[in-house]
């Protein structure tokens, strides 16, 4: 029998496939298993979790075609598109591209039961909500966790910075971004399927709003500092990729709001920001950064349309 000491493989050590990973034996200096921990876990989420990540989804339609679970999903998908008489089939025209297919939900009363809703929509009854279209849902006594986990990682993973260092903000706040002051960035298309991602994280990542709301502005014509920006994005996540939005039982039913706002941040046409956040209790529901649709003349009044479009959100 080898006396040999059994150590895994190195190229394995950044990897998430496992819940017990020794740091101590990991020569990459930033591991993963520094920033992600399920030690507090419930031994079932545990097991939903390893369940979880060990499913790959197929990026494309060639992998899709080789499983046969995926087929079955594509003939379902398209039996209850036809049924509920969502599309119409027809020739695809010359010079057009084809586009995802878009739910359109309509509003039921609250008194409908769910026998009358399957009589004309195809639903499922899926119990209480573990998993979502990258949510992942966790309960307890307290309240309940909502993040994008999974995403977050698969999102570290395309990008190759599973194992880079984590940055301890989003963004530079001095650095202030515009249309001309860098090389152009030539693959436009890399560029906004990252961002359009960072856009679908912002569903339980509030912090990273603002910044990726300043690197939508360059969808048309990103630069290299756009793009470093964008890779600087990716090193936040990785400092925390499981964060997400806790809705305590306990809160209180009380709406707080909060607004701020940056004075022509804007370098290519001066216009400013305006960041809210409502809260009902301690429980964030609703938060946005958008660009102000006119140019301000003072930071008093970028204040004041900040307070104005938070007031119509709660209203």
């Amino acid at each position: 029998m080898s006396i040999r000491i059994k150590r895994p493989p190195e190229y394995l050590k950044d990897c998430h496939c496992n819940l017990n990973v020794s740091s101590a034996s990991s020569r990459v200096k930033y591991p993963l298993n520094s920033v992600l921990s399920y030690r507090n876990s419930s031994l079932s989420y545990k097991y939903f979790v390893m369940s979880l990540s060990s499913h790959v989804e197929p990026n494309t339609y060639f992998e899709v075609v080789k499983h046969d679970c995926w087929i079955k999903a594509i003939q379902c998908e398209i039996s209850a598109l036809e049924s509920n008489q969502t599309w119409e089939t027809a020739l695809l025209r010359k010079n057009k591209a084809a586009i995802g297919c878009k739910w359109e939900m309509i509003k039921k009363r609250l008194l409908e039961s769910k026998q009358a809703l399957n009589q004309t929509f195809k639903i499922k009854d899926l119990e209480n909500l573990r998993y979502f279209l990258g949510l992942e849902v966790a309960r307890s006594k307290t309240g309940i966790m909502v993040n994008q986990r999974k995403y977050a990682l698969e999102l570290l993973t395309d990008a190759g910075l599973l194992a880079c260092k984590p940055a301890p903000t989003p963004i530079d706040n001095h650095e202030k971004f515009s249309s001309t002051g860098s090389v152009p960035f030539t693959d436009i298309q890399a560029y906004r399927r990252l961002i359009g991602r960072f856009m679908y994280l912002t569903n339980t990542r509030p912090n990273i709003t603002f910044s990726v709301q300043q690197l939508c502005q360059f969808l048309a014509k990103p630069t290299i500092a756009h793009y470093n920006a964008a890779i600087r994005i990716l090193r936040y996540i990785k400092g925390a990729p499981s964060l997400g939005l806790f809705f305590s039982s306990t809160t209180s039913v009380h709406l707080k709001a909060f607004c701020d706002s940056d004075w022509g941040t804007c370098s290519d046409s001066r216009q400013s920001v305006t960041g809210f956040s409502v809260y009902l209790g301690n429980s964030l529901i609703s938060w946005k950064s958008k660009k102000q649709g006119t140019i301000s003349k003072s930071s008093c009044e970028v204040e004041y349309r900040a307070m104005t479009t938070v007031t119509y959100e709660i209203q």
